[in-house]
């Protein structure tokens, strides 16, 4: 029986499972972030290295007959660390997009629209294998509404409310106590001077989350601001590529777990140019794309019966954004 690999990674943790033909889930491995952005090509390997062994040991195989991988990384580093560690099928590597990925594992269908924000952002329309993407260009100058972003605008927000001419907000204090400096000053050495702006800022998006919750209107409005420049990104992309409004949207990226704000309004802005599309939350996170693509074997949509069956076997990936 033939056995599949599917690894899907990002800015701060890979994750690696291993499923046979069956469906059946044989192992998984996790380890640190794959998106050389953010890590040394070095540290990179490593994490890589350490998730595809994991996912190996834990399964108990050293066959591999597929394996599809997704994310901002080294693809080719990937496909030479699994071939050092277990025989891979010679035409068996197949490089999944996060909108494959998104759409996939989100819909259990082959057609859908991904909107995603995690460390980065971008939209991508999917269609069998025709993909076209918005946004994506990277940090500073575009991921706008990424988890990136959304740390950025948060200290921002903190800065003008610390300045005076800005709204009041807890996020000065948080950040503060977040950070373990003596004073909102400290995020200029921290920021310019830690592991790198994108990864300092990305690691503040939970916090300007748990500022959202508790109700702060600064931190609100930063993911008001991020939900409202993908949904316009969003719009952009059905426009431009004459896509029926009836094609779902799904989301896809842990930033949109920060607070519930962010898909409530995302949804209501596309229901306003759109009141007929369908706006929904994943079912699996991004990992089950690859199952899913097998699962499907060509179809355009998993029948009820079947994603209940993926549902049970594979519950942990099941996505919960708490909204």
């Amino acid at each position: 029986m033939s056995t599949i690999m599917a690894l899907d990674g990002g800015g701060t943790k890979t994750l690696a499972i291993l499923f046979d033909e069956d469906l059946n889930l044989l192992g998984m491995g996790r380890s640190g972030g794959m998106n050389t952005n953010f890590e040394s090509m070095d540290v990179v390997k490593e994490h890589l290295s350490a998730c595809i062994h994991g996912c190996l040991a834990a399964a108990g195989v050293s066959q591999v007959d597929r394996f599809f991988i997704a994310g901002p990384g080294p693809y080719p580093e990937a496909e030479k660390i699994l071939r050092e560690k277990a025989t891979l099928h010679s035409s068996g590597f197949e490089a999944l997009s996060e909108g494959f990925n998104g759409v996939y594992a989100g819909l259990a269908a082959s057609r859908g629209v991904s909107v995603l924000s995690g460390t980065g952002s971008r939209v991508d329309y999917v269609d069998g294998e025709a993909k076209y993407v918005t946004g994506g260009w990277g940090g500073f100058i575009g991921d706008e509404g990424s988890g990136c972003w959304i740390g950025q605008h948060g200290v921002s927000a903190a800065i003008a409310g610390h300045d005076g001419w800005g709204p009041a907000t807890i996020l000065e204090e948080m950040i503060i106590k977040e950070w373990n400096l003596d004073a909102l000053w400290g995020v200029v050495p921290r920021v310019f001077h830690g592991r790198s702006m994108r990864v300092e800022l990305s690691s503040l998006s939970p916090l300007v989350g748990r500022a959202a919750r508790m109700g702060d209107e600064a931190a609100i409005q930063v993911y008001k601001d991020a939900a409202d420049i993908l949904a316009r990104q969003c719009l952009a992309m059905y426009r431009n590529k004459k896509i029926d409004p009836a094609v779902p949207v799904i989301i896809a990226g842990s930033a949109w777990k920060g607070a519930p704000v962010m898909f409530d309004h995302f949804a209501d802005l596309i229901h306003a140019v759109q009141p007929q599309t369908p706006v929904r939350r994943p079912i699996f996170e991004p990992i089950m794309g690859g199952v899913v693509e097998v699962a499907l074997k060509g179809r355009g949509q998993l029948p009820e019966d079947e994603l209940n069956l993926l549902k049970t076997r594979y519950a942990q990936f099941l996505c919960n954004y708490d909204v």
